[in-house]
């Protein structure tokens, strides 16, 4: 890592995680490839469950985030999988929010993918209810299109969910055009606080 030395050091942390996403979102898949390598990630990682460096626990559970993103965007599916569930479980324990719900939104899709729709409906459900105390709609839009679509889903079907939050969020989508996420679909192959 290249630190700035004169920055707090779970800053500089975090804004190194922060400029791999920047990568993942740009398309620059090498670069996103270079800097798990870097930091060692893999999805064998025994994520960390301790209070104890929180920041760092932190930005490693980020960077396990973009490791799988960057699985599902190469169609590695299972192993995708195998670390959101790993993530979602631990996300739970720290009582990491905005994480947990970055998580399940990565979750729906990929359960879409696999066919599962209740499985991904479910993990949207899940979402937005965490969501709606802390208005937290930014995480929701960086997923673009799929969960946007998912969201209209539960809406018109009308499941149990926060609905006037659900709409405002399909009315943030509309604004922005609800791009399409950048994860892409399979099988083509290729911020708010962090503590509640």
């Amino acid at each position: 890592l290249k630190l700035t030395s004169d920055l707090p050091y779970s800053f500089s942390l975090l804004t190194e995680a922060g400029k791999a996403k920047v990568w993942f979102l740009q398309g620059k898949m090498e670069h996103v490839e270079r800097w798990l390598k870097e930091n060692s990630y893999s999805n064998t990682d025994e994520i960390v469950t301790s209070r104890e460096n929180d920041e760092i626990v932190a930005y490693r559970d980020l960077g396990h985030i973009i490791l799988a993103r960057y699985k599902f965007a190469n169609g590695e599916i299972d192993e995708c999988m195998y670390l959101l569930e790993k993530l979602t479980l631990y996300q739970e324990k720290l009582g990491r929010q905005l994480l947990l719900i970055e998580v399940l939104l990565l979750q729906a899709q990929v359960f879409e993918v696999r066919g599962n729709i209740t499985g991904a409906l479910g993990a949207v459900i899940r979402a937005l209810h965490l969501a709606e105390k802390g208005q937290c709609i930014r995480v929701f839009l960086n997923e673009g299109r799929p969960v946007a679509k998912m969201i209209k889903r539960l809406v018109d079907e009308k499941h149990d969910i926060p609905r006037q939050f659900a709409l405002k969020l399909l009315a943030d989508f509309t604004i922005d055009d609800a791009p399409e996420s950048k994860i892409p679909q399979q099988p083509e192959m290729l911020s708010e606080r962090e503590h509640e």
